[in-house]
């Protein structure tokens, strides 16, 4: 009877080290983004908006760095997170606060060090006027640098143009090759797995837009809404004739949303909207 017991511990310690899937973090309030450091890695990284705070983790949870963002506007999102792009000097992160100072227009793109000063201001950006949302912020590797392209239309809704800034520095990568920068406008030239970006503007009280890309062979899909209860608010069904989707939210109550997009062969991460009204 012993040998059968201690037979049967070591097959269920076999079974059990195969490995499994196990959540690490579940955080309800912030989302949770992440950023390669040269010389020190990869990090997790929050952005605080209520504090106006980047704080930055190692990947045992621990607190690796807290930076005071020196402004705290209506609506932001901090992207870009880095200390080899904006600044070649390794030993200061610099990032892109993305927003306005108020609900309404006009909006911002600014290039901060950790230390406050600021490396860019473009400000006076109109990004919708309820026709279309039309700005974007790519940040583009090459082969020896990257460049950062911003679009934006005037307050009369017209197509202002183009600019091209020449970065220092380059796109760090994790050691899975990708780079970092996912937000606005977010580089991505595999098509294969489709593409969901963050709708915009958010919050919204009227229109936003969300840019996708179907999966390489894929024709139509569907962008599926839910409230934090999981309860379908929303559906709409897209193709590839288009590479975005613009909706109303003004029969949306106030609360938060998510969203993905569902192809017969994949289902997209969820993303967020926040309606205000």
């Amino acid at each position: 009877m012993k040998k059968f017991i201690l037979i049967f511990a070591m097959v269920a310690a076999a079974f059990n080290s195969n490995g499994q899937i196990t959540l690490e973090k579940h955080d309800t309030v912030n989302w949770i983004k992440y950023t390669y450091l040269e010389d020190y890695g990869t990090k997790y990284y929050i952005y605080n908006q209520v504090d106006s705070q980047i704080v930055l983790y190692n990947l045992n949870h621990s607190i690796f760095k807290t930076i005071q963002i020196p402004e705290k506007p209506f609506y932001s999102d901090v992207l870009y997170v880095s200390n080899t792009l904006f600044d070649t000097d390794k030993n200061t992160i610099e990032y892109a606060l993305i927003g306005a100072s108020t609900f309404f227009q006009p909006y911002f793109i600014k290039i901060y060090k950790e230390n406050g000063s600021l490396l860019l201001n473009e400000s006076g950006i109109y990004i919708n006027l309820g026709i279309e949302l039309d700005m974007r912020c790519y940040i583009l590797p090459t082969d020896s640098n990257a460049k950062m392209i911003i679009h934006f239309y005037n307050s009369l809704g017209s197509n202002a143009g183009s600019k091209i800034y020449n970065l220092p520095g380059k796109l760090s990568c994790d050691p899975c090759k990708n780079p970092i920068g996912i937000g606005i406008g977010e580089y991505n030239n595999n098509t294969q797995q489709g593409m969901l970006l963050n709708n915009f503007p958010n919050p919204t009280n009227d229109y936003t837009r969300i840019d996708y890309q179907l999966p390489q062979g894929t024709h139509t899909g569907e962008i599926v809404f839910y409230d934090t209860q999981g309860k379908e608010t929303k559906r709409f069904k897209v193709d590839n004739s288009f590479d975005h989707l613009r909706i109303s939210t003004a029969d949306l109550p106030s609360g938060t949303y998510l969203y993905h997009l569902q192809t017969g062969q994949s289902v997209s991460g969820a993303k967020k909207m926040v309606v205000v009204k």
